[in-house]
């Protein structure tokens, strides 16, 4: 007796692309919220809400340098987002269970950016646990399959693994 072959429910199907849009679209206003605190047109996130974003506003804070990191993880997620649009039939299954996380940590880094600029700083408190959710789903996904190249590598892995552990710090930090 031969045992019967399950078929790959993702085989041949890709993301729907008001999926891929969306990834699109989030990344790209989080880089432009980025590009605008850089050029100094807003203000830094640094110095609002009376400095409790700042480095040295807390016990655990990361230093200063830390910070660039964040130039890192925008660019991944933004690669990312550019990536699932081109054609790639080996990374179906591991699209499928990273994409929706990623939607909603673009959207929720987004929301962050906005609450701190606004001065909501137990707002941020809350979304930032949630984005830490997400991000550590978007990992549970990337876990679940490994990556076949070394774009999905460093553009899914590295990304989302550097968000995740910037997010556990600064999640350390904000409860301090």
């Amino acid at each position: 007796m031969t045992p019967e072959r399950v078929e790959d429910p993702w085989a041949g199907r890709d993301i729907p692309a008001l999926a891929k849009a969306t990834l699109g679209v989030a990344a790209f206003v989080n880089l432009y919220a980025v590009m605008r605190v850089v050029s100094r047109e807003d203000e830094s996130i640094a110095t609002v809400a009376s400095g409790a974003f700042a480095p040295d506003s807390a016990l655990l804070a990361p230093a200063q340098p830390a910070f660039m990191l964040w130039t890192a993880i925008y660019l991944g997620v933004f690669g990312h987002a550019v990536r699932v649009w081109l054609p790639d039939r080996a990374a179906h299954r591991r699209r499928h269970k990273v994409i929706l996380p990623s939607i909603c940590a673009a959207a929720l880094n987004t929301l962050w950016i906005v609450c701190a600029q606004r001065g909501l700083v137990v707002v941020t408190g809350v979304v930032i646990a949630i984005l830490l959710v997400t991000v550590w789903l978007a990992m549970d996904g990337v876990r679940a399959e490994p990556a076949h190249d070394t774009s999905s590598l460093v553009l899914i892995d590295g990304t989302y693994g550097l968000y995740l552990g910037w997010l556990l710090i600064a999640t350390a930090a904000t409860s301090t």
